[in-house]
């Protein structure tokens, strides 16, 4: 008898540090998801100027936060630690290519506006809603927004409706 007391003794003290470890899992779990959360709401109390997407660093402090409050003795799987940084490299990519591309277009759009150089184009003044005309001036890069110059008037091209030679 004594020998079946001291079994279910054990069973149950088995079963309560097993429930202490759930919940101490839980608990970890609960606390790794409010420091993303708290994380989250500063970001967008920051108002980020690129809406809906995260930056390296706000990945890099994701990670952070995920590697402080993840469980010693659990730790992150390697699996799951290469995929992160695989995200992250291809993150720092595409912010690249965007760069580039952002860079390509600019480019693209005031070589097109050197085509009307010297020709004379018609386009809608918006302040007397008339179509006008008169001849390409000079041209200009603002912010990289192209400005065709056309006597004192400023436009650009989405504004010409015609081109003469």
């Amino acid at each position: 008898m004594n020998s079946i007391s001291s079994i279910g003794s054990f069973q149950n003290k088995w079963e309560v540090n097993k429930e202490i470890d759930l919940n101490q899992n839980q608990l970890d779990k609960t606390n790794s998801e409010l420091m993303a959360d708290q994380l989250n709401q500063k970001l967008k109390a920051e108002k980020r100027a690129t809406k809906n997407q995260l930056g390296q660093s706000d990945f890099l402090k994701l990670l952070v936060t995920q590697l402080q409050f993840q469980d010693p003795l659990k730790p992150m799987e390697n699996k799951e630690f290469i995929a992160q940084m695989a995200q992250f490299s291809a993150l720092e990519v595409s912010t690249k290519m965007n760069t580039n591309i952002e860079s390509l277009v600019s480019s693209s759009k005031a070589n097109e506006s050197y085509n009307f150089l010297g020709k004379r184009v018609h386009y809608m003044d918006h302040s007397t809603s008339e179509v006008k005309s008169g001849v390409v001036d000079s041209i200009t890069n603002d912010n990289n927004n192209v400005i065709l110059h056309i006597g004192n008037d400023k436009i650009t091209a989405k504004e010409i409706t015609k081109v003469e030679l």
